[in-house]
């Protein structure tokens, strides 16, 4: 079994389960029909998130410390060893809730960069939204 933890943006939490994660399961517990992998980590924890989630009608988004744009949707955060294999994470439930901010809706995303003017011409530069969510401080 794998301990992963789950992302939920449309209720603002994080918990942490116990599966086998197969492909299938992974779509399933993500809503996606499939899905790719962000490393959020420098020890290869990373997320599964859907790779169709931007288009989504009624998305929610979340944004981690480590990863320069917003994520959409629930996903899933593991580990991965050598070989490429899932494994549980290594960093701390609390760790990961640390490095995460709830954004909201789409809108909610449009409305912090407009609110932002100086910093969305950053954005627009670079295509890092961490500004607006994270102190320079607590990037890495």
């Amino acid at each position: 079994m794998t301990v992963f933890y789950k992302i939920d943006p449309f209720n603002a939490n994080v918990t942490e389960h116990q599966s086998n994660l197969e492909v299938g399961e992974i779509n399933s517990l993500i809503g996606s029909r499939m899905f790719t992998a962000v490393r959020l980590y420098a020890n290869r924890d990373g997320a599964f998130i859907d790779d169709e989630g931007l288009f989504a009608d009624n998305q929610m988004f979340w944004i981690h410390r480590n990863y320069p744009t917003p994520l959409a949707g629930i996903d899933i955060i593991t580990g991965c060893d050598d070989t490429g294999e899932t494994t549980s994470p290594i960093e701390k439930l609390q760790t990961v809730w640390d490095d995460i901010v709830f954004i909201g809706t789409r809108s909610d995303l449009v409305f912090d960069m407009t609110r932002n003017k100086q910093r969305q011409k950053q954005i627009e530069e670079t295509d890092d939204y961490r500004s607006l969510y994270f102190l320079e401080t607590e990037i890495a």
